[in-house]
Order: C-alpha cells, then structure tokens, then sequence
C-alpha cells in the first residue's frame, strides 16, 4: 500500500441498510400489484344472512324457510341497518316532470 494514496470512499452502514429497506418495499410493492387479482372468487357467493337479521331486529318476515340468522354474524352491523329508516322507491313514471316537484314528491 502506498502511503498518501487515499482509499475510494465506501458507503456507509446505514445508507446501504436503507436502500436495501427501500427496494425491498418497492419490490414487494411491484409484486402484490401484478398479481393483485390472482385467484380471487369471480362470483361471490350471495350472503343474505346479514339480510335476513336486520328484517328480524326490524320485526318484518325474513326470507328463507326456516333459517336460523342470528349464528353467523355478530348483530352490531345489522343491528346498525335496522336502526337506520327504510329506503323509499318511487316508480319513474310517477315522478313530475318538474324538477322541484320531483324534490318534493321524493321527500
């Protein structure tokens, strides 16, 4: 070794720790969007049972032929939709041609 020859600098410790942090974020980043819709269910099954227990808590018939819907789900979101009032539907053909009346007959 040479003497007044200075070495080439090396990056340090905790420049190297971070980029590594940061491509392997990016990396798995890269990895999950590319195969973000990989064997997903394309047709879900049709789950009434949250259904079927706010029409319960709501005192209506529930559909389903002797169904027991209080053993899947735990009551506090259909308990949430049972407090909330029912939607109303309005046919189109009822509705006035007139915007306001239209806002009226809504209400």
């Amino acid at each position: 070794m040479r003497v007044g020859r200075s070495m080439p600098p090396t990056p340090s410790a905790p420049r190297v720790i971070a980029g590594s942090i940061v491509a392997l974020t990016v990396l798995a980043l890269v990895l999950r969007l590319a195969c973000i819709d990989r064997l997903l269910p394309h047709a879900p099954e049709p789950d009434a049972f949250l259904v079927g227990q706010m029409l319960e808590l709501r005192g209506e018939p529930a559909p389903g032929e002797h169904a027991d819907h209080w053993e899947r789900y735990p009551l506090l979101f259909a308990a949430l939709m049972a407090a909330t009032p029912a939607a109303t539907t309005v046919a189109l053909d009822e509705l006035p041609r007139e915007p306001r009346a239209a806002e009226r007959a809504l209400r």
